[in-house]
């Protein structure tokens, strides 16, 4: 593949589509090392300690947009991510996180920028797949295209899935990844909590267990029991390629 620029991304808050007031992003993820060197070793001995991850960006001043999303300052956890354009199938980075800041910068030209930091919370960062082509507006029960997860032929070490909901109009709708071997048979890998209408902006982070086979295609799917009128959301998977403690 040829390389890219960052032209077209997308940023997502809980469940509040950011990008327009968005400026540049940065993104880190990290893991400490715990020192277990032995008295024989020559050399420093580690094994894997904590994982963290950051996201910060500058967000433009925007009072009917950003600033008031922002502003608050939640204590609560929230859910903040990256797309890497907005095409399906698409890298995304998501992570569970706490806001530290919302710090004005005002320039000698006029500029008025925010800056933004979110450091993971219980878990950390994840880059993943998009199952949507950045934000998703279904206005009826619908079957989302297929992704091919880069070729994957599976695995069994299970999988997480980060959701935004931007809007909800609904008397109820669920939002559930499903995974299969052949494009055709399709089974539930991953059913979000049902979400109606004055629930939205909304997010969800959910798990399969850590062994569970997950195939090679992947799509998102609506469904509604009582009747659905618009939601408009976006998901990313993750899918485990080596055994993962949380």
């Amino acid at each position: 593949m040829a390389k890219q620029s960052g032209l077209g991304d997308a940023l997502y808050a809980a469940g509040y589509d950011l990008s327009g007031d968005s400026n540049s992003v940065e993104i880190s993820s990290t893991m400490d090392t715990i020192d277990v060197t032995g008295l024989p070793s020559s050399a420093m001995e580690r094994t894997d300690g904590h994982r963290d991850s950051k996201i910060g960006w500058k967000a433009f001043w925007n009072p009917t947009g950003a600033h008031p999303v922002l502003s608050a300052l939640p204590t609560a956890q929230t859910l903040a991510t990256y797309c890497r354009s907005t095409v399906l199938g698409a890298p995304a980075f998501s992570h569970c996180c706490k806001q530290l800041g919302y710090d004005p910068s005002r320039g000698s030209d006029g500029t008025l920028t925010m800056a933004v930091e979110t450091v993971g919370d219980q878990y950390a960062g994840e880059w993943g797949v998009q199952l949507t082509p950045g934000v998703r507006v279904d206005t009826a029960a619908t079957d989302g295209a297929t992704v091919d997860d880069i070729g994957a032929a599976g695995g069994s070490l299970g999988a997480q899935a980060y959701l935004h909901v931007m809007a909800c109009t609904a008397v109820d709708c669920t939002i559930t990844v499903q995974d299969s071997p052949d494009d055709s048979t399709w089974a539930d890998l991953i059913v979000f909590t049902s979400v109606a209408t004055g629930s939205a902006p909304t997010w969800e982070r959910a798990v399969t267990g850590p062994t569970e086979d997950v195939d090679r295609y992947l799509r998102v799917i609506t469904s509604t029991t009582g009747g659905l009128t618009s939601v408009s959301f976006a998901v990313m998977v993750v899918r485990n390629l080596t055994a993962t403690a949380f």
